[in-house]
């Protein structure tokens, strides 16, 4: 924890320094205040302390990453820089001190080097091996994702060309059946409600027609009822012309 501000100073100074890493800070401010709550969660690991609290503490630090798109290698890469100079603090200080401990002894600064560059080659060589995971993972759930597409628009064209082969022979019965994906729900519904309103349509027509044809039947009978009603006035005019 003595070695961490200063080790902190020179991860931001570089994070400061890559346009890929500052676009996440809106200015030094926010970079102070992440700086402390980094302090908080390596006082927590360096108590040993891996509780819940711990655990929660990662995950919403993985929310964080995930959410604002931070790519793993810039976290990894991070984490190289930090433990590089930890490693150096670590060794600087058990390294054993020669004569009357004035002076360390050779060796400390090129052991802490060796480290270092072993640190980092194995969070390198982790990186990409994460990176290649994640990338694996996405084009395999971009597939998944297409063929579940597919299969889904298969499903409401099929549909959709039973409810148009349905009208097309005037069935106003035919309704979309409900597995249809949830996603195309309001077209299901749409086309139902058209077919409800058309077919209600359709039979106020023909109720309609046959009020006509009624009504023409009415007319027709009566036109007959009156030609009658001539032709028998005509024939008593006939009559009362003859006797007069």
């Amino acid at each position: 924890m003595q070695a961490l501000p200063a080790a902190l100073d020179s991860f931001y100074s570089k994070v400061a320094s890559e346009p890929e890493t500052r676009r996440f800070f809106s200015g030094k401010p926010a970079m102070d205040s992440a700086k402390s709550r980094q302090l908080n969660h390596w006082d927590r690991i360096s108590s040993g302390l891996f509780d819940n609290g711990y655990v929660d503490a990662v995950t919403t630090v993985g929310e964080v990453h995930a959410r604002i798109g931070l790519e793993p290698r810039w976290y990894i890469g991070g984490y190289a820089m930090l433990l590089s100079s930890l490693i150096a603090a670590v060794v600087e200080a058990r390294w054993p001190k020669g004569g009357l401990g004035l002076r360390k002894a050779p060796g400390a600064a090129a052991l802490s080097a060796e480290l270092g560059a072993l640190v980092r080659a194995t969070l390198l060589d982790m990186d990409y091996a994460i990176s290649v995971y994640l990338e694996a993972a996405e084009a395999q759930r971009k597939a998944t994702e297409a063929a579940v597409l597919a299969q889904e628009r298969s499903v409401v064209v099929e549909r959709v060309g039973e409810g148009m082969e349905a009208l097309a022979a005037g069935d106003l019965s035919f309704r979309m059946s409900s597995d249809i994906p949830h996603e195309y729900a309001k077209l299901r519904d749409d086309f139902n409600a058209a077919m409800d309103g058309l077919q209600q349509a359709m039979r106020t027509v023909a109720q309609g027609s046959q009020a006509i044809q009624s009504g023409t039947q009415e007319i027709a009978q009566a036109s007959d009822d009156l030609s009658r009603r001539t032709e028998q006035q005509a024939a008593s005019l006939e009559e009362t012309a003859a006797a007069l």
